[in-house]
Order: C-alpha cells, then structure tokens, then sequence
C-alpha cells in the first residue's frame, strides 16, 4: 500500500509487527513473554517479602497466561485474514491495490482507538489500584512493586477489549460487504467489496478453473 494508508496502526499493530520481523517463531516469542511477565510478577512479591526470595508460586505461573492471551488472539486473528486473502490473491491478481487495502483493514487497528480504549484500561486500573491496592496482591507495599504489576496489569487487560473491538471489526467488515444477511456468510463475502457486487465477482473471475473448484464447494 505504499504511504496511502487509511489510517495508521497502532501500538498494538506495531508490537506485533515487531515480534513478526524478528527471526523467532511467534510461539517461542509469546512464550518468552510469558516468562517475563511471570518473572516479573515473581519479583514483585519478592520485593515485598510475600513470597520467600527465589520460591516460585502457581498463583502467578497461571495470572502470567492474562499477559499473553490476547496478543496470541490477535496474532491469529491477523495470520487468518492474511492467510483468506492470499487464497483470493491469486485469482484477481489485477486487484492488488484493493485487496491490500482490504488487508490492512483486516489486519490494522486505528490507532485512536487502541489508544483510546488502552487509556480507558490504564485509568480504570488505576483508580482500582489505588483505592483497593489488595487488588494486585496482599502486602504489596514497595512503589517498585506497584510499578511492575501496574505496567504487566495494563499490558495484559488492554488486550481484552482490543481483541473484541478487532474480532468484531473483521466480522463487520465481511457482514457489511456481504450479499446475504449475517446468517448466510459466504466465503466470498469479503471480496465483494473490491469489485462492487457478488454478481460483479463472479462475472470477473467468469469460467476459470479456479472459479468452479470455489462453486463445487459452495461458495457462491
């Protein structure tokens, strides 16, 4: 797409394309998330005395899953939309322009929003934090502490509404172009919107082979 983009990406869009030009398997990747933030939960007690220096508790080993659920989602929530336009890719191959444009809407959430909802978390955890600091654990005490379960906390619970507000957006984007009600998704909903019209579609792609395999499995 070049620098003609509809909007630019988010914090979030920005850290995951990130973990995706490193030279690691997204799986080891989150995984060593994973350990950071149980590390660094493993800290926080540690500091304040409640839990024995160098004790590992399961608490904590099950609360640092929360600080990777949702990136994971996302992670493949991408992967899967980038996956169903490659597929479609090759058969309008005069559509390049559009169907990345459709990628990137697919794929990139604005960054107002992903601002806009992370504040909303960070000043919700917050006033939480403050008035009933047991919400992090009993006997926090150190500012060290509140620091890194207030980062990991936010980091972790942003991700909640992001995924929803991204899951819900792929859904739309397919329901809105779609040429059948939300009941009745087809396959090739999604292109529509590059060529106008499902009848448009078909006319395009006409009798390629490509176009019967897709009728033999019904979808269009």
């Amino acid at each position: 797409m070049g620098n003609n983009k509809p909007y630019p990406p988010s914090w979030v869009d920005r850290f995951t394309d990130w973990l995706d030009s490193l030279p690691v398997p997204n799986w080891l990747l989150i995984i060593l998330v994973y350990m950071i933030a149980v590390l660094s939960f493993h800290i926080g007690v540690w500091i304040d005395g409640v839990t024995p220096f160098g004790e590992i508790d399961d608490y904590w080993l099950v609360n640092g899953i929360w600080a990777v659920i949702g990136v994971s989602f996302l992670l493949v929530l991408d992967q899967t939309a980038n996956k169903a336009i490659d597929k479609f890719a090759v058969l309008v191959p005069k559509k390049k322009a559009e169907l990345e444009s459709l990628r990137y809407q697919m794929t990139t959430i604005p960054a107002g929003v992903a601002l806009a909802l992370t504040l909303v978390m960070a000043i919700v955890l917050a006033v939480a934090l403050y008035f009933d600091p047991s919400f992090a654990y009993v006997g926090i005490s150190s500012p060290i502490s509140y620091f890194i379960f207030y980062v990991l906390v936010v980091f972790s619970y942003s991700f909640a509404p992001l995924m929803l507000y991204q899951g819900f957006r792929q859904l739309g984007l397919v329901v809105n172009v779609s040429p059948c009600g939300p009941d009745q998704l087809v396959p090739s909903a999604a292109l529509v919107c590059v060529f106008g019209t499902d009848h448009d579609l078909k006319l395009f792609l006409g009798g390629s082979p490509e176009f019967k395999s897709l009728q033999q499995f019904g979808s269009f």
